[in-house]
């Protein structure tokens, strides 16, 4: 303002000696008789005349350009508007189309942006609206003359004020610097929520000055910074211009810098909705990924690995993923699966059933959610109160997975090393994808439950004749394809029609669950024991000649023969007879073996009974 004052004083000067010195001349050519200094009224006049005249041209073009320059900046902010209203258009028009995702999705409802804007401004960092944060404090720079034009986004979760894009001469910014709430002046802006103005910094002191966004000793002079609010009194950040020149920015700058605040808030918002589409957009198309892969899974394994991949792809920064269940006969949590970091926690680790947090989720069938764990005054214990404290663990949410009958099967958690990181709208992400997997858990139960009740035989629990029927054909044509032996077993309890005539059906049920019992015990893990009709059991043996069939076949016989059967005091014991037969010495076709292994189990029963007969073609069925 001194040197404009001295400007326009020099120009004054030289102004009136140019028209002294013009008057001067004048007169005394003409009227030389008056003298020079009889002109010095009209000299001061023309000089004056002059003056104004070029003050009037100097304003007028002031203002033209002062004209321009605010219809700059409402361009700029009817193009943000614009770019507003468009989202909004486009937001409104998504919620309108018909859900077309499974059941279960439409639980999820994004509302509002997610809190840490820092975050969020990170990830659409390049695209359109932050390139016309940047356009606005590239302008910003050139009208005002400044050093640095800068726009800080405030973080309600770390109380910080994050510096996410600037116009700087300089090239010590700290790129994403960030200042806490209500230190240095950004700070105080934001805390007082009023703007600040200063000419001289060099008046204040350095904790109150505080130029943290920059890495050297480069600070400003001249400082104008203003809040940015938007909507109902929402504080958004700090938008901030300085200069290395004192006493650069005026009173009316102010007024300007209010106008690129509303500005900067309505862009903010723009930012904060277009992010919410996408993330929308991303979350939606992530539950229509999650529940097809649900509804095509059949077998509860598959269903957890798909629970363990889509969570981390949920929340990146998780660091291990826990599946427990209730061993009710121990009255203990059993670690079934731990995914990421193990730390302390193993798979088949059994954990005590105190008043822990576990235990409180799994009891209440509630979700338990810690924001932190290492928090001062927290008490919380996940298993036992003397169990050792890990402080990579700092939050952690605990989900029941609920049966069909409403109890809980088992639990699930996720844990992580941030602080606070399952807030309302992660909880409530991963609370939808859980429950569409407990459904499909559910369902999958069921499903074993009605293949069990179709393929076994419900008195015994062994596979019913049926399913006997369809192993024997796939390992008939396995073995007539790699060329494999293949024996089948025979087998009848020896005088069980007496027996049960004797001593009643419920008894005969009863002996009947006994030997299937024995039969199971004695078997491979590959070999495939059925109930092949009344007292007849069936037992197909892969990979085995007949040789090798019969000393399996010879166990089994000794078991039941050994064992022993309580009804009412009195100890009751069976015997068995069995007929082996084997591919490809005794027959080529499923028939063929079966009938083979009849005859031999009736040569079993001719030649005295409780005994393993092996075919030979002299053998009929004649008795």
């Amino acid at each position: 303002m001194i040197a404009r004052f001295i400007h326009f004083l020099l120009i004054l000067c030289v102004m009136g000696a140019g028209a002294f010195g013009v008057a001067a001349g004048v007169g005394e050519k003409f009227f030389p008789q008056l003298g020079t200094m009889a002109f010095v009224p009209q000299t001061a006049a023309l000089a004056l005349l002059l003056w104004f005249i070029l003050w009037c041209i100097s304003k007028h073009g002031e203002s033209v350009r002062e004209n321009e320059y605010y219809a700059k900046v409402e361009e700029i902010r009817n193009n943000m508007l614009a770019d507003i209203a468009k989202s909004r258009a486009s937001l409104e028009a998504e919620k309108k189309q018909p859900d077309q995702f499974p059941t279960g999705t439409g639980a999820f409802k994004i509302e509002g942006a997610s809190n840490d804007t820092a975050i969020m401004f990170n990830k659409v960092a390049g695209n359109q609206e932050n390139e016309q944060l940047s356009h606005m404090l590239h302008f910003m720079s050139y009208n005002f003359k400044t050093y640095t034009a800068a726009a800080f986004i405030y973080d309600p979760h770390r109380r910080m004020l994050v510096l996410n894009c600037y116009h700087s001469k300089s090239s010590h910014i700290v790129e994403n610097a960030q200042i806490p709430f209500g230190s240095g002046i950004v700070g105080q802006v934001a805390s007082e929520n009023r703007l600040f103005m200063s000419g001289d910094l060099s008046l204040y002191n350095s904790d109150s000055s505080g130029h943290t966004y920059y890495s050297h000793h480069d600070n400003a002079s001249s400082v104008l910074a203003v809040p940015i609010i938007y909507g109902n009194n929402e504080f958004i950040g700090v938008l901030l211009i300085d200069s290395k020149d004192k006493n650069v920015f005026r009173e009316q700058d102010k007024e300007l810098m209010k106008r690129f605040s509303t500005i900067a808030g309505a862009l903010i918002v723009n930012i904060r909705m277009s992010t919410n589409l996408e993330q929308a957009a991303k979350t939606f198309h992530l539950f229509y990924e999650v529940s097809h892969n649900f509804s095509l899974s059949s077998k509860t394994e598959e269903i957890f690995n798909s629970l363990f991949t889509v969570v981390p792809r949920i929340i990146p920064s998780c660091i291990r993923l826990v599946l427990t269940v209730f061993d009710t006969a121990r009255n203990c949590f059993v670690i079934q699966r731990v995914d990421g970091q193990k730390f302390e926690l193993n798979e088949g680790m059994e954990l005590p059933a105190s008043p822990g947090l576990y235990s409180f989720a799994f009891t209440k069938s509630k979700i338990v959610n810690i924001p932190d764990l290492a928090a001062p005054g927290n008490k919380h214990y996940r298993f036992a109160p003397n169990e050792p404290a890990n402080p990579a663990i700092r939050s952690f949410i605990v989900f029941p997975l609920l049966g069909a009958d409403g109890r809980c099967m088992g639990l699930f958690s996720v844990e992580s090393s941030e602080p606070g990181l399952f807030n309302g709208q992660v909880e409530q992400i991963l609370t939808t994808v859980i429950e569409n997997a407990t459904v499909a858990i559910n369902r999958s139960i069921l499903y074993r439950k009605m293949e069990k009740l179709a393929t076994t035989d419900g008195l015994t629990g062994l596979n019913n004749h049926r399913t006997f029927q369809e192993f024997m054909d796939k390992e008939l044509e396995r073995a007539q394809r790699y060329n494999r032996p293949l024996s089948f077993l025979l087998t009848d309890i020896d005088h069980f029609k007496s027996f049960n005539d004797t001593y009643g059906h419920p008894v005969g049920d009863m002996v009947l669950r006994e030997v299937a019992a024995c039969i199971r015990n004695a078997v491979r893990t590959n070999d495939i024991p059925a109930r092949y009709g009344g007292e007849e059991f069936a037992v197909i043996v892969p990979e085995s000649d007949e040789n090798g069939a019969a000393i399996i076949a010879e166990r089994i016989r000794k078991s039941v023969e050994g064992r022993v059967i309580m009804n009412e005091g009195k100890e009751l014991r069976v015997t068995i007879s069995i007929g082996c037969a084997s591919f490809p010495p005794h027959a080529q076709t499923k028939q063929d073996i079966i009938d083979c292994a009849d005859k031999a189990l009736y040569a079993a029963k001719r030649g005295g009974r409780n005994r393993v007969c092996i075919y030979s073609p002299e053998m009929t069925m004649v008795s």
